[in-house]
């Protein structure tokens, strides 16, 4: 069989966490290089751990490798653009980490690239792959819970008051705030569930005056024949994800 070869850009935490141990567990898979333009030392570590064979101390050499097939960009949100597009144009597949870019501009130029290159691209939301969000749409289009006429979606968490001047989600410079990287969650999986994109779309945001990233947000959004949602999004409040679908005969709540 054989094994789709995955490069790495970066040695970020989800990175290190979630992904590179996700792939070690499967047969079809492999981690072939990991690449790093700051801290070869981490990498080099890194890479001992999971038994990663290439150690790069650029992207741009990783890219150049031929052997890779895929790479997974978990980098700052304002570098989505730019490194999706580079690895693109040297023929590799793609799995970008949420948000995709920081705008529809960004990511209909990232999309055009991925097509004329003949490359895969997917962001990585991995929520909407656990089989309860097809139950939810099965009992929705039984008429189970009656017609659907409002969804609310909620993500929060604190963000510690002596790790927010480290924190790259209170950069403004970097696409940080709520909206980049909570609300993406709220907003995919109000699209993903309806199946429907918003006609309206009102948001008010919190902006903390230190950092000038938004650390709470509430939304409005509607959609035809009177359907309605909301969300709300927060760093200052205790963990909490989950969303509701309200019909006219029962709701369904799903964490």
């Amino acid at each position: 069989m054989k094994k789709v070869r995955w490069g790495i850009l970066s040695t970020a935490r989800i990175a290190v966490d979630q992904l590179i141990p996700a792939i070690k567990k499967v047969e079809n898979a492999e981690i072939a290089a990991i690449a790093t333009r700051s801290d070869i030392d981490r990498a080099t570590a890194i890479a001992k751990q999971f038994q990663i064979n290439k150690v790069y101390s650029s992207y741009e050499d990783l890219l150049n490798d031929s052997t890779i097939d895929v790479v997974y960009i978990p980098l700052p949100n304002h570098l989505h653009k730019e490194w999706t597009i580079k690895a693109a144009q040297k023929g590799k597949h793609i799995l970008c980490e949420k948000p995709a870019a920081l705008n529809g501009e960004e990511v209909e130029e990232m999309k055009q690239v991925c097509l004329e290159n003949n490359v895969l691209f997917m962001e990585a939301f991995m929520y909407y792959f656990h089989p309860q969000h097809e139950r939810v749409t099965e009992i929705i289009n039984s008429g189970e819970i009656g017609d659907v006429s409002f969804m609310e979606a909620g993500f929060s968490f604190y963000l510690e008051d002596k790790e927010r001047d480290k924190d790259i989600r209170m950069n403004s410079n970097t696409g940080g705030g709520t909206i980049y990287d909570l609300g993406c969650y709220t907003i995919h999986a109000i699209r993903n569930i309806l199946r429907q994109e918003p006609e309206s779309v009102y948001v008010h945001g919190n902006i903390d005056s230190t950092f000038n990233v938004e650390t709470d947000a509430v939304a409005y959004l509607t959609f035809k024949n009177n359907l309605r949602a909301t969300f709300n999004i927060s760093f200052n409040r205790p963990m909490h994800h989950e969303y509701r679908v309200f019909g006219t005969e029962g709701t369904i709540t799903v964490p």
